[in-house]
């Protein structure tokens, strides 16, 4: 028996996704963990960062699932966010400009060609003082996913899976562990980042809500102010924009590039 179920795959900076248009709400059944597992592996699978169902919506143009790559649903990407934004308006779900659901919330978003910008929800109630982790201080914040920010002199040669791994899996701050987010500061506009992402278990080249943290982090810190360009492994950057008064974050947006790398059918059997 074969089931064949089309996808496209993009890339949003270095971040890449398997996009899976179900906006009739019938395919859900055959994504469980262990198909999305294979799917995202390298080499044998289509391989991908993560996947992402779009689903209908009663109040939205469309709704987010997100599992990353070890097959476990996550409550946000950004850049997945992004990615679906774009897609759903390349596939004529929505509108240029609208709004959709994810597990954590509605996003805003507008996608202007290849440019696409998304709205996030911060969450400052989980703002943390600071913690030492094995020698580094390690800042946290959720925006949209927890997130432990990390500032280092240089982040060319900087072991980000050792280190990495080591903050990942401490549950000080979420049960789950965090992402880890390496910074090397350029100026007030302008950060470098690498990141050691949870549910990946291994540095990416990019990750949207990591650099949204990085950003707001070092802004509440006074290292940074909006608008600031973080920069990923790939020297491509994400703009980070927000509103600061009085210690409080609002209006936060992330925005960068996406693009179709690749599509095709697979026989979700064979996976």
């Amino acid at each position: 028996m074969k089931r064949f179920i089309k996808f496209s795959k993009f890339t949003a900076l270095g971040n890449d996704f398997i996009v899976i248009n179900d906006i009739r709400g019938n395919l859900r059944r055959f994504f469980d963990r262990n198909r999305i597992k294979n799917l995202c592996r390298e080499h044998f699978g289509i391989g991908a960062d993560g996947l992402i169902l779009i689903e209908p919506d009663k109040t939205s143009s469309f709704n987010m699932i997100y599992f990353n790559s070890d097959g476990y649903e996550a409550p946000m990407c950004g850049n997945g966010a992004r990615v679906s934004a774009f897609f759903a308006n390349y596939e004529n779900i929505a509108e240029p400009t609208g709004k959709f659901r994810a597990s954590d919330g509605f996003h805003f978003y507008t996608v202007n060609g290849n440019t696409v910008r998304v709205s996030l929800n911060i969450n400052f109630k989980s703002i943390v003082p600071d913690s030492t982790i094995n020698n580094y201080n390690v800042s946290f914040i959720d925006t949209g996913v927890p997130h432990g920010v990390v500032i280092v002199k240089s982040l060319d040669e900087f072991p980000v899976d050792k280190v990495g791994k080591s903050i990942r899996e401490n549950r000080e701050y979420s049960k789950e562990g965090v992402n880890v987010d390496f910074i090397e500061i350029i100026d007030k506009h302008n950060i470098k980042m690498r990141t050691f992402e949870r549910g990946v278990e291994s540095e990416t080249y990019s990750c949207g809500t990591g650099a949204t943290a990085s950003a707001i982090i070092m802004t509440l810190k006074s290292f940074t102010k909006p608008p600031v360009n973080v920069i990923n492994r790939l020297n491509e950057v994400l703009k980070v924009d927000f509103k600061m008064k009085n210690g409080i974050i609002s209006e936060t947006t992330l925005e960068g590039n996406v693009k179709e790398i690749a599509k095709g059918y697979f026989d979700v059997y064979e996976y």
